[in-house]
């Protein structure tokens, strides 16, 4: 697939908008995988420390059903 031709998929896909705050979480996440590089962190993933927060707003707007309590086995085991 050629980007530069005129014709290029990429082109037909191209984002038309791109939300200003959605900038700063990009760029945030960018500067944590150049610094987790740069100091020798394989497994350093900024979806899984945000999850969490992410998780409880999608629960607040009724997006997600409610937190599996620490005492439910299923909680532990991935198990629904």
């Amino acid at each position: 697939m050629d980007p530069f031709d005129p014709n290029s998929p990429l082109k037909k896909m191209a984002v038309k908008h791109f939300p200003s705050d959605m900038f700063f979480v990009l760029r945030v996440v960018q500067l944590l995988r150049g610094l987790s590089t740069h100091m020798g962190v394989d497994n350093f993933s900024t979806a899984h420390q945000w999850r969490p927060f992410a998780d409880e707003t999608l629960r607040q707007h009724g997006l997600l059903p409610p937190a599996k309590l620490w005492w439910q086995e299923s909680a532990f085991t991935g198990e629904a």
